[in-house]
């Protein structure tokens, strides 16, 4: 009987024995791989009610929803590369903002950024006005501010002579010296002749460095006087236009743009002619950042404007043209005549005749922040005020000047009515507007007679 419990037990011990030895080792799971997956945020510029944030990615699969989240309100962006800037607007000047970038329907997440918008300039500027001429029609044409002691403005002004009759030969620069005005007969040798042509534009890059167009270059030193008459020297020929408005980086590298497209560039001694890839009348040339130029013309009498390019690579072409019907969705062309153009700090372009336009991330708008431009949310047909000049120091302190006495600045977040009161029956007529830092001039006509007037913030 002792025999038969011990083998049950010894059996008992080996099956026990058996069950432990193929019992597997509990392992824990394997750790997830690590996600490389990453976006990273950084503010590349701010301005009053805009944003400029760039997007970068890693490891991301595109195209990539993203939410941009500016504080409590979120934005929608979809990404097709790996590094992109987006633009940000609607933004509330002088204000703290907080940016943070979302991979929308996952988990992965920027750091949060922060970046504060800025003030807005000031509107408050004095000013004073000037009146010159005597007899028949003068009138100011362009204007070129040096410093406050030292501003040209040119164009045709008649006055009477030493017997107090009408002199027919009109004076075509005034000069302000700090406290006065003087008249001025800028007169250059043609064919053996002194002549005072009018002059229709100016440009200066110092005191001693002023160019000047009479429908040709003329470039001096403030007292000497040295015309290009290319006409005569085989760089235009008869169907080419007179030369009217200028822009450039020196007098080594500067060019002209003038009647029937044309445009004429001076570096380093030497004279071109180029083909613009337009017919229009080019009344206004202005450079960006990154070396473009850009020149804005119309058709005279008309309703149509254009808009001309040129590249780094000196490949000028049309950017856009004007029509007489109103394209507002597509924008696949402008409304009206285009008669001024300016570039801002970051190259937005803007220019203007009947209606004022911007052409901003690719694509052009209205400016809708100018009551006058954009009524009801809807463009104006026609603005009263026809515009003939822009000039600005930056996005945020700009100024526009036209018929009826439209006088306009803009500070970063609205529009506000510069000197005397804007009028639509007004006589006084702004050709050319220009500001540097907190001084700005505005000339053209009043009447019969040509107006300056001076203003300083």
């Amino acid at each position: 009987m002792k025999t038969k419990y011990l083998s049950i037990l010894l059996f008992l011990l080996v099956i026990n024995g058996c069950s432990k030895d193929e019992t597997p080792p509990i392992v824990p799971p394997p750790p997830p791989p690590p996600d490389y997956r990453n976006i990273t945020l950084a503010v590349e510029d701010i301005s009053y009610t805009e944003a400029w944030i760039n997007i970068k990615t890693d490891s991301i699969n595109f195209p990539a929803s993203i939410i941009l989240l500016k504080n409590t309100n979120e934005e929608k962006f979809v990404l097709i590369n790996s590094d992109t800037t987006v633009y940000v607007d609607s933004l509330q000047p002088n204000v703290n903002y907080t940016f943070q970038a979302v991979l929308t329907g996952d988990t992965i997440k920027s750091d949060t950024v922060k970046a504060k918008t800025l003030q807005p300039t000031s509107h408050n500027f004095t000013w004073t006005t000037w009146e010159f001429g005597t007899h028949s029609s003068s009138v100011l044409y362009d204007v070129a501010i040096i410093d406050e002691n030292n501003i040209w403005a040119v164009g045709e002004i008649y006055m009477n002579d030493s017997l107090g009759n009408p002199d027919p030969h009109a004076y075509n620069a005034v000069h302000w010296d700090g406290s006065q005005w003087e008249l001025k007969k800028i007169s250059v040798l043609y064919n053996g002749n002194l002549i005072t042509p009018p002059l229709y534009g100016i440009y200066t890059f110092s005191a001693n460095d002023i160019w000047f167009s009479s429908g040709v270059p003329v470039h001096g030193d403030g007292i000497n006087w040295t015309q290009y008459h290319l006409f005569d020297m085989g760089i235009l020929n008869q169907d080419d236009g007179s030369l009217l408005k200028m822009w450039g980086n020196s007098s080594d590298d500067i060019y002209f743009v003038g009647n029937k497209g044309t445009i004429a560039h001076y570096e380093n001694g030497v004279w071109t002619k180029i083909e613009s890839g337009t017919e229009m009348d080019l009344t206004d040339i202005y450079g960006d950042s990154e070396g473009n130029l850009y020149a804005a013309g119309l058709i005279p009498g008309g309703l149509n404007g254009v808009v001309v390019k040129g590249d780094q690579s000196g490949n000028w072409s049309v950017m856009i043209e004007g029509d007489n019907i109103d394209s507002t969705e597509l924008f696949d062309k402008l409304y009206g005549s285009l008669v001024t153009i300016w570039v801002d700090e970051h190259n937005t372009i803007y220019t203007g005749g009947n209606l004022l336009y911007q052409y901003k991330n690719e694509q052009w708008d209205y400016v809708r922040s100018l009551p006058e431009n954009f009524i009801n949310g809807n463009p104006g047909n026609y603005y009263r005020g026809y515009l003939g000049s822009m000039r600005g120091n930056s996005s945020n302190d700009l100024i526009i000047a036209g018929q009826s006495n439209t006088l306009k600045h803009f500070n970063g977040v609205d529009w506000a009515q510069l000197g005397l009161p804007y009028d639509s029956n007004s006589d006084i007529r702004w050709s050319k507007v220009e500001i540097i830092g907190n001084m700005a001039v505005s000339v053209g006509a009043k009447g019969i007679h040509s107006f300056i007037m001076i203003l300083n913030r």
